[in-house]
């Protein structure tokens, strides 16, 4: 069935039905854009279940209707729950019915949960998964008449994961699929992971929900170790505290602090510069080498420390590009031994141990030599 040409202009008017008898009634519109005209005359006017026809145009707010479908209705129609169609007449003068596609009413609800919906875009590290849910219902009561699924799954690039989906639905129609995704080992890449109803109607405000899923390292996982013992963070920063010797365990560091280097303790060749302060001056500057090492990170372009904009998470961070805001550091005579831990954490997981399989690279960030590592985890 064709619709009518001004479908759009017929959408934005309010429908008053009155009943002459079973078969006809006054059809009438407010004023707006549309009117009726005589070639209006055989057009077919649907309303819900109701399919009548024009037979008499009084002017161009009123009509006469037939009904030729279902049961004659009264009242005020609202606009876009009625549509007028067109017809023409045959060549042997017989009505004939120009029919065409048009979109129904939204009828289905997609709800993404909290895991899906939280991030657009995840990252599955190598033997790492992801578990998220789709929930998809129907608002008008009975309009499900099969056991045909509402929901349906379409992934990109199925080679980079293992994909495991279950399905549960309610007695009252509701569908949940709950999708995990488990990382499949040496593979990397991108894909996507849409879920999507295709009975839906395309006036939905959402028919799909799509994932994008690199199969790569976190940019949020990150190593870091600990030190032992371990100190809190509150009395890390402005503690005084000791060991069972009552000795202190940590030291306060000078301002523009750098370590020494194999050359000795005044010529320092450290990029790294500990507890910055752009508005003093570099201690133990006394060669070329070390005027030409040493760079500022979090203080670059600052004129003192307080714009440096340092916060207590990087005063107490350990990664290299926070050395700018590290004041304090543990103390530990030479020779000495440490056993730092070292712990994997990562955006919305816990933090776990490093352990088997992984193997670790120890690398000394000041380009220091008089440092021995032995032993395993």
């Amino acid at each position: 069935m064709r619709a009518y040409e001004d479908l759009a202009r017929v959408n934005q008017q309010v429908l008053h039905l009155e009943p002459i008898n079973d078969t006809s009634a006054w059809a009438s519109i407010d004023p707006g854009s549309f009117s009726f005209v005589d070639e209006h005359n055989g057009y077919s006017l649907k309303v819900a279940d109701t399919v009548a026809s024009i037979k008499y145009v009084v002017n161009t707010s009123h009509v006469q209707v037939g009904c030729l479908e279902g049961m004659m209705l009264a009242g005020d129609i609202l606009p876009g729950d009625w549509i007028l169609y067109q017809s023409e007449t045959g060549l042997a003068s017989t009505p004939v019915s120009l029919w065409s596609l048009l979109e129904p009413k939204c009828s289905h609800i997609l709800i993404p949960d909290e895991a899906a919906s939280q991030y657009p875009v995840r990252f599955l590290d190598i033997g790492g998964s992801f578990t998220f849910s789709i929930t998809a219902s129907v608002t008008i009561p009975g309009i499900r008449h099969s056991k045909k699924p509402l929901l349906f799954l379409s992934i990109g690039n199925p080679t980079l994961f293992h994909t495991k989906t279950s399905y549960t639905r309610d007695k009252f129609g509701s569908e949940t699929m709950t999708v995990t995704l488990q990382h499949e080992i040496f593979n990397t890449g991108l894909s996507t992971v849409t879920v999507h109803m295709p009975d839906a109607s395309m006036l939905c405000p959402k028919t799909s929900f799509t994932l994008t899923i690199k199969c790569a390292c976190p940019p949020s996982k990150t190593l870091s170790f600990i030190y032992s013992p371990v100190i809190p963070p509150l009395e890390f920063l402005h503690g005084h505290p000791k060991n069972s010797k009552k000795k202190p365990l940590l030291i306060n560091l000078k301002p523009n602090y750098r370590p020494p280097s194999h050359l000795g303790i005044a010529i320092p060749l450290s990029d790294n510069i500990y507890n910055a302060d752009p508005a003093k001056s570099r201690p133990r500057d006394y060669y070329q080498h070390s005027k030409e090492s040493g760079r500022y990170k979090q203080c670059h372009n600052k004129t003192s420390q307080e714009e440096c904009g340092c916060t207590d998470a990087m005063k107490l961070s350990s990664l290299q590009r926070n050395t700018d805001c590290r004041e304090r550091a543990y103390r530990l005579r030479h020779p000495g031994k440490m056993w730092p831990q070292f712990i994997i954490s990562e955006q919305d997981k816990e933090d776990q141990w490093l352990e088997d399989p992984y193997v670790l690279t120890l690398h000394e960030v000041n380009n220091r030599h008089n440092y021995l590592v032995t032993g395993s985890i």
